[in-house]
């Protein structure tokens, strides 16, 4: 499943996730990254499928070609 969801993120995004010491951060970035891009679908219709979230320069993510969208990622341990 690991290796399936990867392929809905974008090669930025994977090779940060892959990058990680601990197994539970890697499924938390990218399970938290799937859990937005199907949000961002079903809230505002925009395929994000093969779309790669820009981020701020205080990290917060974005959507470069939805200016109107927004949305922030957290993971607080469990």
């Amino acid at each position: 499943t690991f290796q399936y969801l990867l392929e809905f993120v974008g090669k930025e995004k994977r090779e940060r996730i892959l990058r990680q010491k601990r197994k539970q951060n890697a499924d938390n970035m990218l399970i938290g990254e799937i859990l937005a891009k199907t949000i961002i679908k079903r809230t505002f219709g925009i395929d994000t499928k093969m779309q790669e979230f820009a981020y701020s320069e205080h990290g917060k993510p974005y959507l470069p070609n939805y200016p109107h969208v927004h949305f922030n990622i957290s993971h607080s341990g469990q």
